[in-house]
């Protein structure tokens, strides 16, 4: 009996909908129904649903002449699956897609915002808001809410507009504005961004507004003005484009001007700071089907690097004195490579670059391993041609050629390579002298002679599965020319140091690597891997050790640590060491690396020993805390020491970091200045927030 009345009744409701005249047909459900003339009434558990629509109520009155539908008593409406809108009485016109409501509650699904209002009155995706409260938190108490006279909300464009706006943290008003407009979204729009603010002791008040412009998907362009009320003031602009799917370009450019009392404190070299940057990428330039090929420009220029100290917004560089300009190309095909580099450097800490060497520029052409005859015959080759050049000091054209031909085959059922080698090296170096410099032209051509043996095990066992490959190659150097100044194998002096030439020496060198992994999951568990040569010096019939290198690694769950190391045998000394411990457990970890090198009769290195830390943890699931630190052992010296508190919660997030570094400055002196900045972040989540307040104090020179 009950399936009977349940269909009598769908049945019934099912003629409503037929009756109305609608583009968003409807069905009511409801356990009461009554018609009065052209109005539709519906009692108890009323649910109306179509295809924009779920709505829930105590009762429900639909005009068919006018289309208007009216709910009252525990109204909810979910519109289009993403908003939610809750009030006690509604009138929606389903023709004009107009509700309007009183003292209504509305939740955005996506961005979590919710609206309580004593007016909610819309036109299709415009709603017109009254006296409203706004949050992204907890509804019944929240950490942070928005209250405002009136306002208004567009569900398309994701953008809400408040008037007489008060922020309040918990139930007390901390900051009052007139007007508020803010993107309820993530997506790319024309307008202001956060700010960044801040204070320094000796260059002022800081403040940067950067201005976005998108007007279209493939391109976007953002100002930033900023001011430092007792240094400096200017802009820098960065302009974006995406001109096909396989490209991008970047264009940033600024000028800033300093103020004269802050120039002749600090004995800067100029008192006005520009320059530019220009980087693009593009793959598939020229090449189709199966072939490759890529551009890559980034161009940079500047008249000294506080054109890069002054950028507040976007600047993503660390500091490095020696700032590198390249444009390459390659052109790959199945057998053939193509490719030239071009290379400029601004060296930050001269005054002048006359004497830094560039390439311009470096071309490559490799022709990849092919078969001559038989299948485990082959060879390749590798032809490399040098422009370094620079305005005063010698320079050189230098040409480099690499042609090896191999003939490889197993042994023993593939468990034992063999493979015999000859390899051609020659080099050509054509000096370009200053007038006070004399130097011969130089000429290399060596032939080598190699063979190689190597194996490669794999064994498993209850738990685990270990591998292990050895290799043992023997290299006969003959037919040796050397002609003119070649620097590393008949002049030491400085001035050809930067175009060395590498003599090999007849040697026999042995390799070992092995591992071990978790049988079950293949995650590596142990590596270790040992080099070693034996050089044979015919000459003075005295044989010696090359450098050992030894580097071992260990994974764990929850840590990873790693060493390598150079041991000198003549000098007995360990000349290189670099470690690596990382351990992450539950929210904390630790990270930490050291490096070492020593300066010995053989070593051919200087002296220097630096490390790095990073421990940090996750506490109380919102809050975060961490120590960083780069620190020059040697000197004595903190590069960079940083502290740092945050809290993530799900609508807002603040961090505060202390940070004490070494900042480049184009001083007279060409020193390095030392400086502490407090960083001071906190966003109302989607709203948003301040990305920087920095205090600074007054930089010392180190």
């Amino acid at each position: 009996m009950r399936n009977t009345l349940f269909l009598l009744l769908f049945c019934t409701f099912a003629l409503f909908g037929k009756t109305i005249e609608s583009d968003e047909d409807f069905t009511i459900l409801a356990k009461k129904t009554s018609k009065e003339k052209s109005t539709i009434t519906a009692e108890e558990n009323v649910v109306i649903f179509s295809k924009s629509y779920y709505i829930t109520a105590d009762y429900a009155k639909y005009n068919q002449l006018t289309g208007e539908l009216e709910l009252g008593g525990n109204v909810n409406i979910l519109k289009n699956n993403e908003e939610h809108f809750i009030s006690n009485k509604t009138y929606l016109d389903l023709d004009d897609d107009i509700i309007e409501q009183k003292s209504s509650f509305m939740i955005n699904g996506d961005t979590k915002i919710w609206l309580n209002s004593n007016s909610f009155d819309t036109n299709g995706s415009e709603y017109e808001l009254g006296i409203s409260t706004l949050s992204s938190c907890d509804c019944d108490d929240p950490d942070w809410s928005l209250r405002f006279s009136s306002g208004s909300y567009n569900s398309e464009s994701m953008w809400v507009n408040t008037f007489n706006t008060r922020l309040y943290i918990k139930n007390t008003p901390v900051f009052y504005t007139p007007y508020f407009g803010f993107s309820a979204n993530k997506k790319r729009r024309t307008g202001l961004l956060p700010p960044t603010m801040g204070i320094s002791s000796d260059e002022g008040f800081l403040y940067a507004q950067p201005f976005f412009i998108a007007p279209e998907k493939n391109w976007d362009l953002e100002l930033v003005p900023q001011v430092k009320t007792k240094r400096s003031m200017g802009m820098y602009a960065y302009y974006r484009y995406i001109d096909t799917q396989y490209s991008k370009l970047k264009i940033k450019t600024g000028y800033i001007k300093e103020k004269s009392d802050y120039v002749n404190k600090y004995d800067l070299i100029n008192n006005k700071h520009y320059g530019w940057n220009i980087y693009y990428e593009r793959d598939k330039l020229f090449s189709k089907d199966d072939h490759q090929d890529g551009l890559l420009v980034d161009v940079h220029d500047m008249n000294d690097i506080e054109y890069k100290n002054l950028e507040v917004v976007n600047k993503k560089e660390t500091y490095n004195k020696l700032i590198e300009s390249k444009l390459n190309y390659f052109y790959k095909t199945g057998s053939m490579f193509y490719g030239s580099y071009f290379r400029y450097y601004l060296d930050s800490s001269k005054t002048t670059n006359r004497d830094t060497l560039q390439q311009l520029p470096e071309i490559q052409i490799h022709s990849f391993s092919k078969d001559i005859l038989i299948d485990s015959l082959f060879y390749s080759a590798d032809i490399q041609y040098k422009n370094l050049t620079r305005e005063e000091d010698i320079t050189a054209h230098r040409y480099d050629i690499n042609i090896p031909i191999t003939l490889h085959f197993t042994l023993f059922d593939d468990y034992l390579n063999l493979s015999f080698k000859e390899e051609i090296v020659g080099s050509k170096i054509l000096y370009g002298q200053d007038g006070n410099k004399d130097y011969k032209n130089g000429k290399y051509l060596q032939a080598k002679h190699m063979v190689s043996l190597t194996t490669d095990l794999i064994k498993p066992y209850k738990g685990y599965i270990h591998t292990i490959n050895f290799a043992a190659d023997l290299t006969i150097p003959s037919g040796t020319h050397k002609t003119g100044d070649l620097y590393g194998i008949n002049t030491t002096s400085s001035d050809l140091s930067p175009f060395p030439v590498n003599e090999v020496e007849k040697n026999l060198a042995f390799s070992l690597n092995h591992s071990l992994y978790d049988k079950n999951s293949l995650k590596q568990i142990v590596n270790q891997k040992i080099k070693q040569s034996i050089l044979y010096d015919n000459e003075n019939d005295k044989d010696e050790l090359s450098n050992l290198e030894h580097q071992i690694s260990f994974y764990l769950d929850f840590a990873e640590a790693s060493n390598r190391l150079l041991y000198n045998h003549q000098d007995d000394e360990i000349i290189e060491s670099s470690s690596l411990l990382k351990m992450n457990h539950k929210d904390s970890y630790l990270e930490y690396s050291h490096y070492k090198s020593k300066d010995t009769p053989n070593s051919y290195m200087e002296n220097s020993e630096s490390q790095s830390i990073k421990v940090g943890t996750d506490f109380m699931r919102y809050y975060s805390i961490y120590y960083k630190e780069d620190y020059n052992i040697k000197e004595k010296i903190s590069n960079n020491k940083q502290y740092y508190f945050g809290i993530n919660k799900k609508c807002w997030s603040a961090g505060i970091k202390f940070e004490d570094s070494l900042v480049a400055a184009a001083t007279t002196t060409s020193k390095a200045l030392r400086q502490d900045i407090i960083y001071l972040q906190f966003e109302l989540k989607p709203v948003g927030g301040m990305s920087n307040l920095k205090y600074s104090k007054e930089p010392k020179p180190e």
